[in-house]
């Protein structure tokens, strides 16, 4: 914690003095938990302080019929609502709310509707947390190799069977990218043509800048649009009920 009038000094500080990729190792176990073709593509996430700032307000209309759909989905009361009474559970209305925008930005629908997305993103996120928390509290670092590849397997399986769900989405959008280039064709804005405004497509428009061939792969791209739904989460006032 910084006063205000520290954070100038904070924000001019280089990487190898003050680096927030070595403290996300630390505190989440990134290097464990999360995939990619290099430790910088895991902890690159321009994407949203770049993209996601510049088309806050190009997003607006996907936010508000995302909440639309949400409270239409858990509020609206039915034709067999016989005596005008209907029981909601919040909770599960507010996550399943800040789910369902968050991926809305992120991957866009249909998924991010889906029943069994929403579950299998609640199942990935406790395994997170918990592997995290035993990680970060309980493990020294000369026994990290040998205890981590076992301790994050339900982690690692449940970040699969999400990006299980929308990597051919993925894979279309980078082909369409990669015969655009074949043609000679430049990117053009998004305003420009009918290409999705969400952050799988920022990110892919960025990875086709990277150096590394393995930043294109559909499969590395999905695991990181996965760790996406950190920021929802984190950033929201629901949780989610741990086990117990």
């Amino acid at each position: 914690m910084l006063p205000p009038c520290d954070a100038e000094w904070l924000a001019r500080q280089p990487e190898h003095i003050i680096a927030d990729a070595k403290v996300q190792d630390e505190v989440l176990g990134l290097e464990w938990l999360a995939s990619g073709p290099s430790n910088a593509f895991i902890h690159d996430f321009t994407v949203i302080r770049r993209d996601l700032t510049r088309q806050i307000n190009a997003c607006i209309p996907e936010v508000l019929d995302e909440i639309r759909y949400t409270f239409d989905t858990h509020f609206t009361m039915g034709e067999d609502a016989g005596d005008g009474w209907k029981n909601v559970m919040i909770n599960d209305a507010i996550r399943k709310a800040v789910c369902g925008v968050a991926n809305r930005v992120i991957i866009g629908l249909p998924v991010c509707r889906s029943q069994e997305y929403f579950d299998a993103v609640q199942k990935w996120w406790i395994c997170f947390g918990l592997t995290g928390l035993v990680f970060r509290s309980f493990i020294p670092r000369p026994f990290q190799r040998v205890i981590m590849p076992i301790l994050s397997l339900p982690t690692r399986y449940w970040r699969r069977r999400i990006a299980n769900m929308f990597e051919p989405e993925v894979a279309r959008r980078v082909k369409l990218i990669h015969d655009a280039f074949a043609r000679g064709e430049p990117l053009k804005p998004n305003k420009d043509d009918d290409r999705s405004n969400d952050l799988m497509q920022w990110l892919i428009e960025q990875s086709v800048h990277s150096k590394d061939p393995a930043e294109m792969s559909p499969r590395n791209l999905s695991n990181k649009l996965v760790l996406f739904n950190l920021f929802g989460k984190t950033a929201s006032t629901s949780s989610t009920p741990l086990p117990g």
